[in-house]
């Protein structure tokens, strides 16, 4: 009889200790559809122009004055370069680009000087 007791003793603590394994259950990664892509030119240069490319959007340009931000999601799994050019003669200020990908800076460059360019690319 006092066999019988130790054997349903440990029936009743192994069950229960898969119940609570079970209650609470892994959650799996999820790889995300889309990637936040940013982008910033920083520096003490007097104006820059500035050239993107990201191969799901294409290619645009826009003068600008530091600082100058930009961001999108798009498609994972592509390219992005940002060119930052000093444009005005005679400016010895610094252009910096830096890359952000999903909240961490991927690429980050930086020009002095007029003409000079700070060019950085990144994959996502």
């Amino acid at each position: 009889m006092k066999r019988w007791a130790v054997v349903l003793a440990l029936g009743a603590v192994a069950f229960s200790s898969s119940t609570c394994a079970n209650s609470n259950p892994t959650v799996p990664t999820v790889t995300p559809i889309y990637s936040a892509i940013g982008y910033g030119v920083l520096g003490t240069a007097k104006h820059v122009v500035i050239t993107y490319q990201d191969s799901q959007l294409g290619t645009a340009q826009t003068p600008a004055t530091p600082p100058y931000f930009n961001n999108w999601s798009t498609p994972s799994h592509g390219t992005v370069s940002v060119v930052a050019q000093i444009d005005t003669n005679g400016d010895t200020g610094t252009a910096t680009v830096t890359i952000i990908v999903n909240g961490v800076v991927v690429r980050e460059v930086t020009a002095t000087g007029y003409p000079n360019t700070a060019a950085a690319i990144a994959q996502y």
